[in-house]
């Protein structure tokens, strides 16, 4: 219903007074127009007032109207009044709102699942507001259903269902959306009572602590007081199945296992050897295939006599066998004495025995007590239920969850048009968010976070997008993309895009789940537009999937934790036709530590492997793209490596730009039953793809029938012809597998191997031109090389930089100038939109920052027998307090020459030796937030480590106390030797301590001054000490805690409560008085005995805290608050006033 008002003015005069008051349209259920209205109305009188009636013209009845009534001006008035007042008693929310286009209910979680959903009575679960939808049978308004859920946490215990019941339609979507874009979080966890979080002060726990450091860092909280058991450990990795626990998250943060060496980069692993059985031990019961491992481990400081295991309770992880297969493995025994690991789990490959310090093997030990040194590090003790941990973010107030719902969030099943948009689905243990067979579905705008699982698994769904989603702290795969049309090669409509990947893959299990995003069986998605960042595998898997498309997004840091991978990757498929890698950034890809320190395999942006069919990937731009190239190909056939830009910028990263390698050739056949083969012949891979290998020596990979009869199928053929891969469905035509099938199963394999030999494929189906290498400008062989524009060999130069806008800003536009010189040898290389890359809008919020301060470490000075720590600035837009900030330091012999990183030393301490003196240290520090979202990297300046020496200390303390070092009073200057000292304060009676300053030349000290005016500081040259005193003022200060003690029953009645309160009272002289006002409804009580209304009594009295007990039957219905006072040279101060208490 529309109730319009309006007048069409003829005056000119008038008409410009009230132009805007021309129209007024008030709709019926316009929630939030009263104001507006209110506004209206007043204006409205003001000019019906103000009317000169006599020089107004309207049209028509109108205008007749009023020139009969234009002496009615109080009537005419009382008329406009009701008019809108008539129009503002039509807005009244108080049921569902029926806006002209569709239906809004609401959930909030103090609504009630009773009520109507509308705005002031809204439902308390999006269950509810389900079922109402569902109730209309399909009968939906126009324009559709919005759900708009209030902010707050909603915990989820069980599964939230929606069937084709819940569907809407393209002209009548439904829509479930946080309301005003306010914080809607779906968890499915416990939320834990963190006001039960102790730090440890039992010597015996802190003594078991190897780091010095973390001892006065560690807490401990009972689960099982809380009602929480935790999941026994349970080994996980690459064949070991799949390993969803129970999980800890502090203040948004993953609580993880401690571990050795730690997880930063610099110390990620060490390596280890496999050994032969003892005697009277099956040889083939350890370190076979699908056996337990029995490996000798290094540990020249025996740091692992310290540790105290249990059986089945400590993971042996990382790269038991691979770096691409890592797997964690339960320990059965840990020989300390002779360095050997054995474990109670097996391995999913089998280690070569007795190779000595090889390649792989490179292992970190974890869940041990011991071991915990950092924020966020942990561990459970299962048998007592307690938890460990080292706090990362505040501890005030801290937010401690454990994820507990083992089953699906959200599942959507057969359902077309519906949206979630802000909605955050975290801390729980399977993946979330799960559709299948669904149609037209947008998730958007909300957090996938803190799973054991994955973050979202679509199956056989067309039409789906995921926006602007913010996913990390996955156990596995972000995304799962399953099922398409293959036979038709109809695109699936999937668009994945704008999204934030980081910090995934925690627990990977398999291949596929130790990518972002994993595909299998699809066809025709898009992924676009995203940021993926500081994952530790890939970005992008392809199983079985065709015409894929992966354009303008940025990948920074992947790869960290593997090699022999790539951020995009497919490998060991004939059948990956049509897909697309264009547009795209990528950064920092793979690991410096894997690749050159412990000898891994390759890692790059992109990778073919295992003879599958290529890609046609174009228009990239790679910035230290590989630990070895940027895009490898092992084996590939029918590729397009063309229009990239490839920039090596580190001397130890990567040796060629693009690589083209044989794999399974024919020089690999052990047994050629006498048929002399062509050199270089492709004949092995030709025989692996296709399913014939075995005979001639290896391993068998059949396809499948219905794989073969997709390649064959006429609308494969159409789709592909006249494209790259065209060339692909003729080398494995139907006609060519019949007739070696033949053969192969009639066993004439000299046959097979003649006949391959006359039909041999096109050797150099791969092609590399008209790409930019800067560098690093070799590429290898097995592919078509031509046209390709080669910078500069090692150092970039000044004039590779002016190729682009702004090289060191890592802005690779290029220039106009840079393009037309690039032409001069690639003429048809057009301009990468590199603009265009990344991120439309913001996700995830600001990212945190670092500046480095002046005096670069916190000591100023750096010298041997002292730990230096970064001294820097921590800052985030968002307001994010800081997270793991990591910082790897590196080492140089001049102040200007090239600095090494040092791989045995990481984090904020940083102990100086004797190797290091008169060389330079500098640190790089990787800022991270409690979001876990990783900042640029900041280095400092470079620090030159200095002689230790004799530093003279300068005491300046105040008369009214005295300074002691190692409990002997200061007197005197003196002179000391570089290290650290601890000191202590000590204040005469009736004064306290007022500052204390230590400076060290320009740089004033960080100290932290204890309970009992103690404090540390390391002396690396000539310091300064001044201590300062002030008098205790005799004004007492209180500061009052309290705490309901319920069902406590006092002088037979049952129904009193009792309330306790603590005053703690800082005064000089002895108090006179103390006692409690007792603040209700209606008065003021002043408890010094026994009064009518209540009782006060003493409880306790030690150090100054006073705990009083206040009850009372009178009491009962009522809410009161406690305000504790002293009396003291009869003056009597008040406290601070406790919170209300409302007695039952």
């Amino acid at each position: 219903m529309t109730v319009m008002v309006g007048c069409i003015i003829k005056n000119t005069s008038f008409r410009n007074q009230c132009d805007s008051f021309r129209f007024i349209i008030c709709r019926k259920n316009a929630i939030g127009e009263i104001k507006e209205k209110g506004f209206f109305l007043a204006y409205s009188l003001f000019l019906v007032k103000k009317f000169d009636f006599k020089k107004f013209m309207c049209y028509n009845k109108i205008n007749i109207f009023f020139r009969r009534v234009f002496v009615m001006r109080k009537v005419l008035c009382f008329a406009f009044c009701l008019t809108f007042l008539m129009s503002m008693l039509t807005v009244v929310p108080h049921q569902a709102v029926y806006a002209e286009q569709g239906v809004t209910y609401y959930v909030s979680v103090t609504g009630d699942d009773s009520n109507d959903g509308s705005f002031d009575a809204p439902f308390a679960t999006i269950q509810k507001a389900r079922d109402t939808i569902r109730s209309l049978n399909g009968n939906l308004p126009e324009g559709g259903v919005v759900v708009r859920i209030m902010g707050g946490t909603y915990p989820v215990s069980d599964t939230i269902s929606f069937t084709a019941k819940d569907s809407g339609t393209k002209d009548c979507p439904i829509v479930y959306e946080a309301y005003n874009g306010e914080k809607v979080s779906f968890i499915g966890g416990v939320t834990l009572d963190s006001s039960k979080m102790q730090k440890v002060t039992d010597s015996l726990l802190l003594d078991r602590l190897i780091e010095e450091e973390a001892k006065d860092h560690l807490y401990l909280l009972n689960l099982r007081e809380q009602g929480i058991e935790m999941d026994a450990l349970a080994p996980y990795g690459w064949s070991n199945g799949s390993y969803r626990p129970k999980r800890i998250y502090m203040n948004n943060n993953l609580l993880t296992e401690a571990r050795w060496p730690n997880d930063d980069q610099s110390q990620l692993l060490i390596k280890c050897r496999p050994l032969t059985a003892a005697d009277g031990i099956d040889e083939d019961s350890i370190n076979t295939t699908k056996t337990p491992i029995m490996y000798e481990y290094p540990d020249p400081e025996n740091r692992s006599e310290k540790w105290t295991l249990k059986e089945g309770d400590t993971y042996i992880g990382g790269a038991i066998v691979y770096f691409w297969a890592s797997e964690n493995l339960l320990i059965d025994e840990l020989d300390t004495e002779n360095k050997i690991v054995t474990s109670l789990t097996p391995s999913s490959y089998a280690a070569v025995k007795n190779v000595g310090w090889g390649p792989q093997y490179k292992v970190y030990f974890s869940n041990i007590f011991e071991e915990i040194d950092k924020p966020g590090e942990s561990y459970i003790d299962r048998e007592k239920g307690i938890l460990y941990f080292y706090p990362i973010g505040v501890t005030d107030n801290a937010n401690l969850v454990v994820s507990t719902l083992k089953k699906n969030m959200l599942n959507l099943n057969g359902v077309s048009y519906l949206s979630f948009k802000g909605i955050d689905f975290k801390e729980t243990v399977e993946t979330p968010v799960v559709m299948t067979n669904c149609n037209h579905i947008l998730i958007e705008n909300g957090e996938i976070s803190n799973t054991s699982a994955g973050g979202m698994s679509i199956k056989n769904c067309t039409n789906t997008v995921v926006r602007g989603c913010n996913f990390y702290t996955t156990g596995i795969t972000a995304i799962t993309l399953s099922g398409g049309d293959r036979v038709q090669l109809t695109p699936s409509g999937n668009i994945i895009e704008n999204n934030l990947f980081h910090n995934t893959n925690l627990l990977p299990s398999s291949r596929q789940s130790r990518s972002v995003i994993s595909m299998n069986g699809c066809a025709g998605d898009v992924i676009q537009y995203n940021e993926f960042n500081d994952i530790g595998y890939g970005a992008l898997d392809i199983i079985a999937s065709n015409d894929i498309v992966f354009q303008y997004n940025r990948v920074l840091n992947a790869e960290q934790n593997s090699s022999d991978a790539g951020v995009v990757y497919w490998g060991r498929e004939i059948d990956t036709l049509g897909n697309v890698v264009r547009y795209n950034y990528f950064e920092n890809v793979g690991s410096d530590l894997i690749y050159h320190y412990l000898n891994g395999g390759t890692a790059c942006s992109f990778f073919a492997d295992d003879g599958s069919t290529g890609g046609d990937v174009y228009g990239n731009v790679f910035l230290n793209g590989g630990t070895n190239q940027a895009v490898v190909g092992n084996g590939p056939q029918f590729s397009r490596i063309h229009h990239n830009i490839s920039i090596c910028t580190e001397l130890n990263k990567m040796t060629r730009s693009f690589q083209m390698r044989n794999w399974a050739p024919s020089t690999g056949l052990s047994n050629v039953y006498g048929v002399t083969l062509p050199k270089k012949a492709n004949i092995g891979t030709w025989l692996y793809l296709m399913g014939m290998r075995q005979p001639f020596g290896g391993t068998i990979s059949a396809p499948t029938q219905s794989d073969l009869n997709l390649m064959w199928s006429e609308a494969w053929k159409t789709k592909y012809q006249n494209t790259l891969w065209e060339g692909a469905l003729n080398q494995y035509s139907q006609t060519k597998y019949t007739e070696a099938k033949a053969l192969f199963d009639a066993q004439d394999y000299a046959g097979l191997l003649t006949y391959l030999t006359a039909n041999l494929p096109d050797e150099l189906s791969n092609d590399i031109y008209e790409n930019v290498s800067i560098g690093r400008t070799k590429m290898d062989s097995l592919a078509n090389h031509y046209r390709n524009y080669n910078g500069s060999e090692g150092t970039i130069s000044a004039e590779d930089k002016a190729l682009f806008v702004d090289f060191d800003g890592k802005d690779f536009t290029l220039t106009a100038e840079g393009l037309a010189k690039i032409k001069t040898v690639a003429p048809e290389f057009e301009a990468i939109p590199f603009r265009e890359i990344g991120l439309k809008t913001n996700v995830g919020g600001n990212k945190p920052a670092v500046t480095v301060d002046s005096n670069v470490i916190t000591t100023g000075v750096a010298v041997p027998g002292i730990a230096i720590s970064p001294a820097y600035t921590f800052t985030d837009a968002d307001g994010d307090l800081e997270g793991n900030t990591r910082i790897y330091w590196y080492v140089s012999d001049t102040r200007d020459g090239t600095f090494e990183k040092i791989y045995s030393k990481e984090g904020k301490s940083f102990s100086v030796t004797e190797e290091y003196v008169n060389r330079y240290l500098k640190y790089e520090i990787i800022p991270y937030d409690t979001t876990v979202l990783r900042g640029e990297a900041t280095w400092s300046e470079p620090i030159l480590v200095e002689e230790s020496g004799a530093c003279d200390v300068t005491y300046q303390v105040g008369e009214q106390g005295t300074l002691w070092k190692n409990e002997a009073e200061v007197s005197e200057n003196e002179v000391l030797v570089s290290g650290t000292y601890s000191y202590q304060v000590l204040p005469e009676e009736g004064y306290e301590v007022d500052s204390v300053t230590v400076t060290s030349g320009d740089v004033t000290l960080p100290i932290t001054l204890n309970a009992n005016s103690e404090f540390d500081v390391t002396i690396v040259r000539d310091t300064t000490i001044t201590v300062s005193f002030r008098e205790i003022v005799k004004t007492p200060t209180i500061v009052t805690d309290s705490t309901i003690l319920p069902d406590t029953v006092t002088e037979g009645e049952t129904d009193y409560r009792a309330y306790l309160a603590f005053a703690t009272i800082s005064a000089v002289k002895e108090i006179d008085g103390y006692g409690m006002y007792l603040n209700f409804p209606g008065g003021q009580i002043k408890l010094e005995g026994l009064t009518d209304e209540a009782t006060m009594k003493l409880m306790t009295e030690s150090n100054g805290k006073f705990a009083f007990r206040v009850y009372g039957k009178a009491l009962t219905g009522k809410t009161v608050t406690l305000l504790p006072y002293i009396i003291m040279d009869d003056v009597e101060t008040i406290g601070e006033e406790t919170e209300e208490l409302s007695y039952q």
